[in-house]
Parts: C-alpha cells; structure tokens; sequence
C-alpha cells in the first residue's frame, strides 16, 4: 500500500493518482439530514453482509475502502447514490447509468430509496465489488 504524504490516505498502486481534498461526514449531510439514518442503514448492511472496510469522506463522495474503493455514495436530498465496480457489464433496472474505466472494470450507479432497496440482489453485487482486485 502506498500512502500519501499530503492527504495520508492509502492507496493499493504507488503514486496512484487522487485529489487531495477530503471531507467530513457532516458536511455530506448539510442540508440533507433525513438521508443520515439511510446512509448508516446501507453502512451497516455492507458491513454485515460484504466485509469490513474503512469510510473517506472527499469531497465528491464517500468512498467505503478495503484495499481500494469498492464503492461510493452521494447523499441527496432524498435518497442515496451509490456506485460499485464489476468486471462485467450488468444488466438491470435498478441500475441507471454504466461507466467502462477500463478494458476489464466497469462503474454502475443505483439509487437507494428506502431501507427495502437493500437486499440480496445488491449484496451479491457489492461483494463482487469487495473482491475485485485493484
């Protein structure tokens, strides 16, 4: 793991290339305090059901870490946002919008509305996110 001198946070390649600018939680949630219970219910569902990971507030996003981001989440107004990554293109409705980074990675983005969007479809998808290699 490399580390960066200026914003301390750990990355799986050196000299891997990050902005700087980090966040709190708090700030995430200005303006926005009813997702908060949300955002901890889907926290604790990864946990419970993916793996243990650590939590980077920057200032885009939140990004919940293993040894990379698996996965990240935007606080709206009245939901939450979150992407994953997956070695392949995945097909369904929950998932509104697809993003190929590179020859073998792909980015998808889904709304989490309520507590009942967290499910066992989502689970095998963010545990194929967790253990994706960097």
């Amino acid at each position: 793991m490399w580390k960066c001198d200026k914003c301390c946070r750990s990355f799986a390649k050196n000299n891997q290339s990050h902005s700087c600018r980090t966040s709190t939680l708090d700030e995430h949630f200005q303006n926005k305090e009813d997702q908060r219970d949300l955002f901890n219910s889907y926290i604790d569902f990864v946990r419970e059901n993916v793996g243990d990971f650590k939590i980077e507030a920057v200032s885009c996003c939140i990004h919940l870490v293993n040894t990379f981001t698996f996965s990240a989440v935007w606080i709206l107004k009245d939901k939450i946002r979150i992407d994953f990554a997956s070695p392949e293109k995945l097909s369904n409705t929950r998932i509104f919008k697809t993003e190929q980074p590179s020859a073998n990675r792909y980015v998808h983005y889904l709304d989490i509305e309520t507590k009942d969007n967290l499910n066992e479809e989502l689970i095998n998808w963010l545990k194929q996110a967790y253990y994706l290699k960097s």
